[in-house]
Formats: C-alpha cells, sequence, structure tokens
C-alpha cells in the first residue's frame, strides 16, 4: 500500500470525501465496499475516471482486501466488477491500476482479470521519507470483451 491505516478520525474522512464523491454531477469516481455474511468489511477498491485527461476515456482502479481474507479470490471479484463498470456500463476505454514492485499478489489479481503488465513509474509515491516505484497494469476495452465473451 502506499499508505499506513488510518486513525478513527482519517477513516472518517475517507468514508466522507467517498459520499461526497457519490454525489457529484458528473460523477468521477466510483467506490466499492465488499463485506462477509456478517457484514464485516473485507475489501474496498475504486475507480476513479481520468478527467485531467478526458479525451483518454480510461479510469484508474485501485482495491484493498483484510489480510485476513487474502487467497479467497475477493480480490479478483472487485477488480471484475470495477472492469465491468468501466466498461460495460460506462464505456472506457482503457482501465489501469498501479502496485508496489513487491506486491506480486496484486499483480496475480490483475493478470487474472486480464491486465497486462506495461512498466514501472519510476519514484512514483511518497512513502514515509522516501519514494517508491509502481508496476503499472492495464486492460482495454476489446481485450476486456474477448474475455467476457467466452
Amino acid at each position: 500500500m502506499s499508505f499506513e491505516p488510518g486513525d478513527r478520525e482519517q477513516v472518517e474522512e475517507i468514508v466522507g470525501s467517498v459520499r461526497r464523491a457519490a454525489l457529484d454531477q458528473p460523477r468521477q469516481e466510483y467506490s466499492l465496499a465488499a463485506v462477509d455474511p456478517s457484514g464485516l468489511l473485507v475489501a474496498f477498491a475504486r475507480l476513479a475516471v481520468d478527467t485531467v485527461h478526458p479525451r483518454q476515456n480510461s479510469g484508474q482502479i485501485g482495491f484493498a482486501v483484510r489480510a485476513d481474507q487474502w487467497g479467497k479470490g475477493i480480490g479478483g471479484q472487485v477488480v471484475n466488477l470495477l472492469c465491468r463498470l468501466a466498461f460495460d456500463d460506462m464505456g472506457l476505454y482503457r482501465v489501469w491500476g498501479a502496485r508496489s514492485p513487491v506486491n506480486e499478489s496484486s499483480a496475480r489479481v490483475m493478470g487474472r482479470a486480464g491486465m497486462i503488465e506495461e512498466g514501472v513509474i519510476r519514484g512514483h509515491i511518497r512513502v514515509g521519507d522516501g519514494y517508491r516505484d509502481s508496476v503499472v497494469h492495464s486492460i482495454l476495452l476489446p481485450e476486456w470483451k474477448t474475455r467476457t465473451a467466452a
């Protein structure tokens, strides 16, 4: 992750930001909370439409799964849901996500969703007192259509 776990006040601000973004018109951010049958939050995911270059018709995804839920397929489910929203409902052409170079689990999740590793953004994220690289993965609309047609 590019951030440490937050305290209650920080989490409340994040939730408030998500709620405000859901009311924006036109809407540019979509968030997804995944819960288990008991109502426990097990994952959070987000799709942000590129507003800096709107003609690019792309969106960035990010996702986090509780450590005690890793390996259960939840990450793949939320990534696929966000891709379905982006491509099938919103008509985006490109969806991309970035991960830490050491996060091989996210690499596998994005790979299983059909996302291709594109390359490295050097010094992309400030973490603590330094910077870390990010590895970018993406999938294009024609690739998504091929995957979902099967």
